[in-house]
């Protein structure tokens, strides 16, 4: 099971999902509930065989923004019930996935000041039945952490990454392990120099083998960022980097072979390096952008973004005369 997140495809109207369908081999729009209001997103989904969770945030009558999340049973979508931390006056779910039908893990982050930055990282687990959200630590000194994505071999062992802002204002990367009973925070190399440092998702293939990435600023540009896990320590890898690009999503097929994605390019991991790929891209007059990967073998992965479509309005050629329409994207590795 692989993590295929999006966030921003959803419509803020109506969460959709895109989603196969078997012979047909092709792509159909999927109904699904809305909760209280209309007003929200889809930003992560697992699957397990025909049951899949989706997870996302939606603003209820009262303007908080709630965690949402959703069932599909092989048949249709129904909104689950799910907690949110108490006091919270924001919360999201962000990333999720499934090691069974009856385990599933969904992270991302919550505040308790209405209006104020800061945010603590949130974890809730699904058991078959319900959501309940599980306790999670926070380096010493953090004034802000979120998580951004999750991996699970197996019900107890999973593995989050994300960021955390210390008291002196460094944004640092962040990871966590699940253990069946509890996360702990594992230690995660930095890069010399950087700032902005912040780790996007992570893929595991065991419990000892696990490739996260991200991005940071060195100066003025972005650089990409990936690190990965031997079951006893993280280290940073080595990653060719495109112009002002970092890595917004990652898929193992195996612990030899990954797929990376930013904007709008792709690396591939063979196990010991990591090497830039082309990838598709439209006609000029657009802007692409890929945010999630899911591989299923080496030579089979799907990623999923958008694309900004463009034109000029009248004669004048300048930014205020230009319109934009933004709309989903997808390829195909094979």
């Amino acid at each position: 099971m692989r993590r295929f997140g999006i966030a921003g495809l959803a419509a803020v109207l109506a969460p959709l999902v895109i989603a196969p369908t078997g012979a047909a081999a092709r792509w159909v729009v999927q109904p699904m509930q809305v909760p209280q209001t209309p007003n929200g997103q889809l930003a992560s989904v697992a699957c397990s065989g025909t049951a899949c969770n989706a997870v996302g945030y939606f603003i209820d009558a009262s303007g908080v923004q709630q965690t949402l999340a959703e069932r599909w049973s092989g048949t249709s979508w129904a909104v689950q019930s799910t907690p949110n931390p108490a006091g919270a006056t924001s919360s999201t779910l962000t990333g999720a996935l499934c090691s069974s039908a009856s385990a599933c893990t969904a992270v991302g982050s919550f505040a308790t000041n209405p209006g104020v930055k800061p945010t603590r990282p949130l974890v809730e687990r699904w058991n078959g039945t319900s959501w309940a959200t599980v306790v999670v630590q926070t380096p010493t000194g953090t004034v802000s952490s979120l998580l951004s994505g999750v991996s699970c071999t197996a019900a107890t062992a999973c593995t989050a990454v994300g960021t955390y802002t210390t008291n002196a204002g460094a944004q640092l990367t962040l990871a966590e392990g699940w253990n069946g009973t509890s996360w702990t925070i594992q230690s995660t190399p930095n890069p010399a120099n950087a700032s902005s440092i912040r780790l996007s998702g992570v893929s595991c293939t065991a419990g000892t083998a696990c490739t996260a990435v991200g991005s940071y600023l060195n100066g003025v540009d972005f650089q990409t960022l990936s690190e990965g896990w031997n079951g006893t320590s993280w280290a940073i890898e080595t990653t060719p980097t495109p112009p002002f690009s970092g890595f917004t999503g990652d898929s193992c097929a195996a612990a030899t072979t990954c797929e990376a994605v930013g904007s709008v390019f792709a690396e591939s991991w063979n196990g010991t390096t990591w090497a830039a790929q082309t990838i598709a891209t439209l006609s000029s007059g657009t802007l692409d952008s890929l945010s999630g990967v899911s591989c299923t073998a080496a030579t089979a992965c799907t990623a999923g973004g958008s694309f900004v479509r463009y034109f000029q309005i009248g004669f004048a050629y300048s930014f205020g005369s230009q319109a934009f329409v933004s709309l989903p994207l997808a390829e195909r590795y094979s």
